[in-house]
């Protein structure tokens, strides 16, 4: 009776305690007392197992696993337990890397916006604070003007008569004799700032890049060239230059950019002071106009050179034989 109720024990259940002790004697490989018949059973189980081959898993089955699993993560709570502890890290590094994208779009955005805004509101700030300076100078002028019989503000002709700056790597100071009363015609504005008219500060202009901490040294009787900020009306010459209260009468600019260590060959260019875009002019009625040209003397005249014929290089000797023809030199 004991064997049939073996016998029609279901295969797929658990092993009775008769043929697991003959199992754990097969795999220990021990003489235990045990039916022959259990033994023999659990070598056939065995040997079925070792030659049947490995179950190959359909290629949708584990994406679809996958898949389920996922489904069944989002559905379980936040807080859920171990859900919880893997998803959360997940999804919060998701949602952080979002937010760095997110924010570096904004600041690239903001870039693109804001340095053209800047470097423009730089620019614009020079201009103003050049256009001040140049107004300030301007009532220098008139007052020096008004105590000196409408005379503009000169020094004593130099002896050797030329009006070009002085000093190595200057276009056109190659050669020039050093005298001790040596001056550029710019050094013609010194009596504004040694009568206190104006300050030395007054001398730069806003719209040149220069060390914060640039000293304005005129012990030599000139203005040195790196704080040169300005072109002067030229004095030299027969025709004499008032204060005349004209608008048409042109007194000073940006610096001329055809003179100096870096100069320009265009006669038609705009002074370096503010990039090439322009230049500021003190008029004879002590107005200030922004102009986008140098041709902008009596008949169109360029203020940059002598004659009509927009002469490039110089000697320092040639002036101006015509009241219309306005020249401003460094």
């Amino acid at each position: 009776m004991a064997h049939q109720k073996d016998s029609q024990e279901p295969r797929d259940a658990a092993l009775s305690p008769a043929d697991a002790a003959a199992l754990d004697a097969f795999m220990d490989s021990t003489d235990a007392a045990v039916e022959a018949a259990r033994l023999e059973r659990m070598r056939a189980w065995i040997h079925a197992i070792q030659v049947a081959p490995a179950p190959v898993a359909p290629p949708q089955l584990l994406q679809g696993t996958l898949d389920a699993i996922q489904r069944d993560r989002m559905k379980l709570p936040a807080s859920t337990g171990a859900a919880a502890e893997v998803t959360a890290p997940r999804n919060t590094w998701g949602r952080r890397l979002r937010e760095i994208g997110a924010m570096g779009v904004a600041a690239a955005i903001l870039v693109a916006v804001l340095i053209p805004a800047v470097g423009y509101a730089r620019k614009s700030s020079a201009r103003v604070a050049c256009a001040t300076n140049m107004l300030h100078l301007g009532d220098a002028f008139a007052e020096y003007a008004h105590e000196h019989e409408d005379e503009l503000p000169a020094l004593a002709m130099p002896a050797d008569g030329n009006w070009l700056p002085r000093g190595p790597g200057l276009r056109g100071s190659v050669g020039i004799a050093q005298t001790t009363d040596a001056h550029s015609n710019a050094a013609n504005l010194l009596p504004l700032v040694n009568a206190h008219y104006a300050s030395a500060q007054m001398l730069l202009c806003a719209g040149r890049s220069l060390p914060a901490d640039t000293r304005i040294d005129l012990s030599s009787g000139d203005i040195p060239d790196n704080v040169r900020g300005y072109s002067y009306v030229n004095l030299y010459g027969p025709i004499s230059r008032t204060w005349d209260g004209r608008r048409a009468s042109i007194i000073l600019a940006d610096r001329n950019p055809m003179f100096g260590a870096i100069a320009s060959d265009d006669p038609h260019g705009n002074s370096f002071n503010h990039g090439g875009s322009g230049n500021y002019l003190l008029r004879g009625d002590k107005s200030i106009s922004w102009e986008t040209t140098p041709d902008v003397g009596p008949g169109n005249d360029n203020i940059w050179t002598i004659g009509k014929e927009c002469q490039r290089y110089y000697r320092g000797t040639e002036v101006s034989t015509n009241a219309s023809d306005t020249f401003l030199s460094p």
